[in-house]
């Protein structure tokens, strides 16, 4: 064998792992294979690949270099072409798509107009970026500078990333920790160079708080940050801190104390006699009146908060929720802003303080010993109940420029659905069916979702016929009671589908209507924690009449079911008096955080459950 080649081999077996995996990649080189690929064959699922992901931060310009490639497959998978970007200063991007087009490479480039900016705070920026023409088969090329480090580094995504490096030159002038998220592979190729190979998408799993809580990744916390001639960042060593800076920023403090557009309805609600109560609704229905929420999910104010709204009156979530603030302290009321992270934002760390993570802002009022807390952006929430996006996990509540506290977002009143199901069977085909179904708190907020999102009685008739493969004869609302958050329905059912007529024997399945049918924990492993939203309740009580020539043959057995923590419990009651049968079932959640070593005890007990709600009613012809 020749000895340079002998000598190679021997190298290449001492080599690590890491330093293999390597790769010199040209951005806006695109290699023709890569604008031909129609599947990605790791996982021929997948709507879009990360090609390749390449983060250096370089003590040459005091600057973090970014390098990503995405590749579209499916026509799902060109969302990936609308990149939204936090990072912690202004920052300098380029991107190109590529399309195989005709024989031809077709290289479009990112216009400067669709790139949107936002400065959040001094020195954090939300860049949105509307890449052109993307579809399938395109190749997304995207590079984007900024000073400082990055706020996280993800080595895995919800769609396969093939290779991802992250290199951090070591300085006097920057200090920082990590903390490692998820259960991926990474290798550490030298001191603070790392990188990732096939990595798989992150399957998203029903009741998880957000898949970007677990995905394998870097969150940083910055401790020092100097540049000659750019000083970014001041440090928070604690949300005390954190409070401090926010009342002391003029687009969050600054509102509370020059709000004086509301002193009219301040003065008013001080010399009315209403009680507490009546006077935080009132202020509640004020600012809902006057200012709508334009989308803008944010911790920090208009630069004009005025003129959104005397003039226009709409504005992002802090205008809308700091001016309720505003508006009740000059009302004589104690009210404090409770800082959060929204679900789709991740979870908050008391012990991590960290201003980027933040995204929005609720208003937070102790009364008679009750926590009451307000958010005024979304048109059918009442005092006392957040947004959905807001039930995650903590916020923290501003006191003042010196103490602050933890306060838990989680609901503690259940959402309830009752249903009331009455049956007749008859020796003919009249057989009816009627369900009368009452919602409340957030199962209302989802039913008032659906029913607008129909538009009218008649196409919510459709709407339920689809999601419960019923045949609606007739549809009455009964009652749509916005300020309870409380709904009450009618539906007239052919009992058709429910019925299976087998000549001498009837077999009858009585669930109708119901909404725990499917259990949501199918696969046999966990990698993220349950999430469950919040506590509910759902019960029915069906009464089943059978004619005098029916005799029942087999009903199912009462059940009374616990998991070991008594967080959720099932109730399953069955009995006959003569020609009537009376079924009563109670699913009760109380607890809605369940950890992965809790999986299988969850799973097994919805499997029960699905089982016992499976069971029909055998009922004999007289002959």
């Amino acid at each position: 064998m020749n000895r340079n080649l002998t000598l190679f081999l021997i190298l290449l077996a001492l080599a690590p792992a890491g330093l293999l995996g390597q790769q010199k990649v040209k951005f806006a080189n695109i290699p023709l294979q890569d604008l031909q690929r129609q599947v990605f064959e790791g996982d021929t699922s997948a709507v879009a690949a990360i090609l390749y992901d390449k983060g250096h931060l370089r003590t040459t310009d005091g600057k973090f270099h970014r390098h990503q490639r995405i590749k579209i497959f499916k026509k799902a998978g060109t969302s990936f072409g609308n990149i939204v970007l936090r990072v912690p200063s202004k920052g300098d991007f380029t991107a190109y798509v590529f399309n195989h087009e005709n024989g031809e490479v077709v290289k479009e480039k990112l216009e400067r107009s669709s790139v949107f900016e936002e400065e959040i705070i001094q020195g954090f920026y939300v860049y949105k970026l509307f890449l052109p023409n993307v579809k399938e088969g395109s190749v997304i090329d995207l590079r984007y500078s900024h000073f400082g480090i990055p706020f996280e580094w993800r080595f895995q995504d919800v769609i396969p990333v093939v290779h991802s490096e992250l290199i951090l030159d070591e300085s006097d002038w920057i200090q920082f920790t990590k903390s490692q998220k998820g259960f991926g592979e990474i290798t550490k190729v030298r001191e603070n160079h790392w990188i990732a190979k096939d990595m798989p998408a992150f399957v998203k799993e029903p009741h998880v708080s957000h898949y970007s809580n677990y995905i394998t990744k870097f969150e940083f916390q910055l401790s020092k940050y100097f540049f000659p001639g750019v000083v970014k960042y001041e440090v928070s060593d604690s949300w005390e801190t954190i409070g401090k800076r926010l009342l002391g920023h003029y687009r969050f403090g600054g509102l509370l104390k020059t709000s004086g557009y509301l002193n009219d309805m301040a003065d008013s609600l001080k010399s009315s006699e209403l009680s507490v109560s009546e006077k935080i609704s009132e202020a509640y229905a004020y600012i809902k009146e006057n200012i709508k929420w334009d989308k803008n999910q944010t911790i920090y104010a208009s630069q004009q908060h005025s003129k959104c709204f005397e003039r226009d009156h709409a504005g992002n979530s802090a205008d809308i929720n700091l001016m309720l603030i505003s508006l009740l302290k000059k009302a004589d009321i104690t009210a404090y802003p409770v800082v959060l992270s929204t679900r789709d934002n991740g979870l908050l760390n008391e012990y991590y303080p960290s201003l980027w993570r933040l995204n929005h802002v609720v208003a937070y009022v102790e009364h008679n010993g009750d926590t009451v807390l307000l958010d005024a952006t979304d048109k059918d929430l009442t005092p006392g109940v957040l947004s959905p996006r807001s039930l995650n996990g903590q916020g923290w509540a501003i006191i003042d420029k010196e103490h602050g506290k933890w306060i838990n977002l989680s609901p503690s009143k259940q959402s309830a659905t009752k249903q009331l199901v009455q049956i007749k069977l008859t020796e003919d085909d009249n057989s009816t069916a009627t369900v009368s179904q009452m919602k409340t708190n957030y199962h209302y907020l989802d039913w008032l979702a659906g029913f607008e999102a129909a538009g009218s009685e008649e196409k919510q008739a459709r709407r339920l016929e689809e999601a419960g493969n019923v045949r609606v004869e007739n549809y009455t609302l009964k009652k749509n009671d916005r300020e309870k958050l409380s709904s009450s329905e009618v539906i007239n059912v052919d009992l058709g589908d429910y019925i299976s007529d087998l000549g001498n024997e009837i077999i009858l399945n009585p669930y109708l209507l119901c909404g725990i049918l499917e259990n949501p924990f199918k696969s046999e492993g966990r990698v993220a924690p349950i999430d469950l939203h919040y506590p509910t309740k759902t019960s029915a009580t069906i009464s089943i009449e059978l004619p005098e020539a029916y005799i029942v043959s087999t009903i199912p057995e009462s059940v009374l079911m616990k998991i070991p923590d008594g967080g959720i419990s099932f109730m399953f009651k069955c009995n006959q008096q003569g020609n009537k049968i009376r079924i009563q079932y109670q699913l009760d959640m109380t607890k809605t955080i369940y950890s992965i070593a809790q999986y299988p005890v969850l799973r097994n007990f919805y499997s029960q459950l699905i089982n016992k709600l499976s069971e029909s009613i055998q009922i004999t012809k007289r002959t």
